[in-house]
This record gives C-alpha cells, sequence and structure tokens, in this order.
C-alpha cells in the first residue's frame, strides 16, 4: 500500500464522516424546532399561532443562512473548522433555553391562573 493509497482511504473516511455529522446538524435542527414549537405552543395556549410564527421565523432565518453559508465556509475553511462554526451557532441556541428553563415555572403559574381567572393570557 502506498502513499497515495493511504491518501484516498483516509479522504473516503473523511467524506463518511463529514456525511454523518452533517446528519447529525440536520437530525438536531429539526429536534430543536420540534421542542421550541411545542413549549411556544405550551405557553401561550390561547393563541399558539403567534408564538410559532416567531419559533419558525427564527428557524427559517438561521436555516437560510446555514444552507447560503456552508459552501463559501467550506471553501474558506476546512470542514471540521467549518462544523465548529456551526457548532457555535448551536451553542448559541441552547444557551438561549437557559431563561426558558429558569422561567418556565413563573411562565406556568400565570398561563394557569389566567386560566382559572377567565382572563386571557395573550
Amino acid at each position: 500500500m502506498g502513499d497515495g493509497d493511504w491518501y484516498v482511504a483516509s479522504s473516503n473516511s473523511m467524506h463518511t464522516l463529514t456525511c454523518i455529522g452533517w446528519a447529525i446538524y440536520q437530525f438536531s435542527f429539526t429536534a430543536i424546532l420540534i421542542t421550541t414549537t411545542t413549549f411556544a405552543g405550551e405557553v401561550i395556549p390561547d393563541n399558539p399561532g403567534a408564538a410559532m410564527v416567531v419559533v419558525i421565523g427564527g428557524k427559517n432565518i438561521v436555516s437560510f443562512a446555514a444552507a447560503q453559508g456552508i459552501v463559501p465556509m467550506t471553501h474558506e475553511f476546512s470542514y471540521l473548522k467549518s462544523f465548529m462554526i456551526l457548532l457555535g451557532i448551536y451553542i448559541g441556541i441552547c444557551l438561549l433555553g437557559i431563561p426558558v428553563y429558569f422561567l418556565n415555572s413563573k411562565w406556568r403559574k400565570i398561563t394557569g391562573k389566567a386560566k382559572t381567572d377567565g382572563t386571557s393570557s395573550a
């Protein structure tokens, strides 16, 4: 096995790892979308459409930016650095969920009171 054969083998395994990484990226993006739309529908039960418009609109902005930017990123940087940039985007999205975790009980109490008082929570 010569040096050229090793390059072909490493190139094929890098391609496979890139495809697996992209599949995990797409799966996590879908999971985040499902989780956030479900939460948005629960927070404002009287009018979930308005909350879902914000969530899905934000998703569309991020997905358009990722779709338009992935090819220039891979040409400018390596595959690893491009996926690290996408990882940074997801870490930012996940960090936005920390206040939601702590404020969730307050939101549930407010929407619960609105239902018992007969007033609208929107």
